[in-house]
């Protein structure tokens, strides 16, 4: 397993998250999985073709962001469960001197209402000078 310090921002609404942490990188067939903790949560972050997020704690969910298809989800929170739908309107990963940055619009459809989101994903490789 790789290291990896990593910055994951997501915004909706008027509502930010930030998280900052120490991350194990799992290299799979088709891309990488990055594990890291938040508060009171654990995350892995796929990169692939698509990006794909899975949060697990208070909130949980695994979002799949991919621009060419809506996608099924389910919003596991203390008071219930929430179906929606996730459609990708921007997406862009790039890899670059061993560092990977995902930044994308995304919209949640729920059942009575929409919910536009932005996120910006980095991870930068431990011990890997900048070239």
């Amino acid at each position: 397993m790789k290291r990896f310090t990593i910055i994951l921002k997501a915004e909706s609404e008027g509502e930010r998250e930030v998280v900052s942490a120490a991350a194990e990188c799992v290299e799979q067939k088709e891309g990488a999985d990055f594990l890291f903790s938040g508060k009171n949560c654990r995350y892995c972050v796929h990169i692939g073709d698509a990006v794909h997020i899975e949060r697990t704690g208070d909130i949980s969910y695994k979002l799949s962001l991919d621009t060419h298809r809506r996608t099924a989800t389910t919003i596991r929170t203390p008071y219930g469960e929430l179906p929606a739908e996730v459609a990708a309107e921007r997406l862009r990963i790039r890899e670059r001197d061993g560092s990977f940055f995902v930044s994308a619009d995304y919209v949640l459809f729920f059942p009575n209402f929409s919910q536009k989101h932005s996120i910006f994903f980095m991870a930068k490789r431990d011990g890997v000078p900048p070239q």
